[in-house]
C-alpha cells in the first residue's frame, strides 16, 4: 500500500515489463489504494493525514485489504460500475501470488478462474484473444476498477 502520493501512469507502464508476480501485487496495491480513497472520502477524511492513517495500520480497522473491501460494501462504496466480487477476486489473485511461490504467472489455472469471474476483465479487449491474454484483462480490470473508484468517490457517483 502506497504511503505517499504516486504517479499511476508510471506504474501502469511498469507492468510493461515487470514479472507477473509484480504486476499481481502491485496491480492490487494500486486498487486497495484506490478503495482506500473511496472510503477516505465517504468518511470526510483526506488520504494520508494523521486521522486517516490511523484507520489503516496494522490492526486498525482498514488495516487489510478484506478489511477495506468489507467496510466498503457495508457503507454503499460498491455501485453500478464498481463490484465487490471484482474487487475480492483481485486481492484473492495478490494473494494467490505472495502466498504460493508455485504460482508464477497468469496462465495458472488457479488465476485463470478468478480472472474469468472478474466483470471489468470481461469486457478487456484481451478477453477476445484467442488464447486470452489473462495478465492484460488482470491489468486492464485493475486500471479499469481503481479509476472508477476514484471516480465514483469525487463525484459522488455522479460521473
Amino acid at each position: 500500500m502506497a504511503t505517499a502520493p504516486y504517479n499511476a501512469l508510471k506504474v501502469f507502464e511498469a507492468f510493461e515489463t515487470a514479472d507477473d508476480r509484480s504486476v499481481a501485487i502491485v496491480g492490487a496495491a494500486v486498487v486497495e489504494d484506490a478503495l482506500y480513497f473511496a472510503i477516505c472520502a465517504k468518511l470526510g477524511l483526506t488520504m494520508l493525514t494523521p486521522q486517516a492513517e490511523a484507520l489503516r495500520e496494522d490492526r486498525a480497522p482498514f488495516g487489510t485489504f478484506d478489511m477495506k473491501i468489507r467496510f466498503a460494501d457495508s457503507v454503499g462504496i460498491f455501485g453500478q460500475h464498481t463490484k465487490k466480487q471484482d474487487v475480492d477476486l483481485i486481492r484473492k489473485i495478490r494473494n494467490d501470488f505472495a502466498h504460493n511461490l508455485n504460482i508464477a504467472s497468469f496462465t495458472d489455472n488457479n488465476v485463470v478462474q478468478r480472472i474469468k469471474l472478474i466483470e471489468a476483465a470481461k469486457s478487456s479487449t484481451y478477453a477476445r484473444e484467442r488464447p486470452p491474454n489473462y495478465r492484460k484483462m488482470f491489468t486492464q480490470a485493475v486500471m479499469l476498477i481503481s479509476g472508477l473508484l476514484i471516480a465514483e468517490a469525487v463525484t459522488g457517483g455522479r460521473y
